[in-house]
């Protein structure tokens, strides 16, 4: 077990101990999977974030919860679309705010502009992480073992197979342990383990309905249903989850294949082959 790169104690969660894990665990309704940051062959520093999991660092480094512009997203409501940047000049780091509703915070001090040093604690809205800088080397942890992973519980959950159809369109999905497989066309879609067991879920109670205006599931059983790990998971994590979902699938030329209804919730809009 290695050493909590905040204090050198001994790691319980990722890389922090627990006690300096309870610090940035003052967002209770948000999943590891929640936080996208993009790859970056050369770090040149991490967010640490409540798993105890490091997020690679570029400069500039936009933190938001637009996907598209930011290089560390935070899919969560209390962040704006750009909500901060993160600099380093030189050896010396700081973090400016980019008129964000909900605040950023440095050491649980809101600030426009700030310079940073290792170890600080950078919230932005609710979202907490501690920064470590380049010249304090740490190894990032490389699962998510804490809060916010998706682990099937049952060997029933990682054999799950379906094909969908619609016009000349069709879709497969095979789930693997780590996730699954998105096929449509020529296009090969891989989703995290989250992201499958939403289309799952959606193609299971399609599969035993065949009224399909009663194959919708609401936010709040999709919340119960999948494995969030978050205390207070809502219709808000749902939202976010089925948006990412569905980023993913437009990428694969597939625009319409989950529906939602205000009020009601979500379905698959494609009908299921039988097996």
């Amino acid at each position: 077990m290695g050493s909590c790169f905040r204090c050198a104690g001994e790691a319980s969660i990722g890389g922090l101990c627990g006690q300096h894990a309870a610090v940035l665990a003052s967002c209770s309704d948000i999943t590891a999977e929640q936080i996208v940051s993009q790859k970056v062959s050369q770090p040149v520093g991490w967010l640490i974030d409540q798993w105890g999991l490091a997020r690679s660092l570029g400069t500039p480094n936009v933190v938001g919860r637009a996907p598209e512009q930011c290089s560390t997203a935070i899919l969560h409501h209390s962040v704006s679309a750009l909500h901060a940047q993160l600099e380093l000049a030189g050896a010396r780091w700081s973090v400016v705010d980019r008129g964000s509703l909900n605040g950023t915070f440095v050491n649980g001090e809101r600030v426009r502009a700030a310079e940073l040093s290792h170890g600080d604690q950078i919230t932005f809205g609710s979202v907490a992480f501690f920064l470590a800088t380049r010249d304090h080397p740490i190894e990032p942890a490389s699962s998510q073992s804490g809060p916010g992973s998706t682990v099937p519980t049952r060997s029933s959950d990682l054999v799950f197979a379906a094909t969908l159809s619609a016009g000349d369109g069709e879709i497969e999905l095979t789930q693997r342990v780590a996730g699954g497989v998105v096929r449509a066309g020529g296009e090969l879609l891989e989703l995290a383990r989250l992201e499958f067991s939403l289309i799952k879920i959606l193609v299971e109670r399609r599969q035993r309905q065949p009224d399909p205006e009663l194959c919708f599931v609401s936010s709040e059983e999709l919340a119960r249903a999948l494995d969030f790990r978050s205390r207070d998971a809502d219709g808000e994590n749902v939202r976010e989850l089925v948006r990412r979902v569905r980023r993913k699938l437009k990428q694969a030329g597939v625009e319409d294949l989950i529906e939602s209804r205000q009020g009601i919730g979500y379905r698959v809009g494609w009908p299921v082959r039988p097996s």
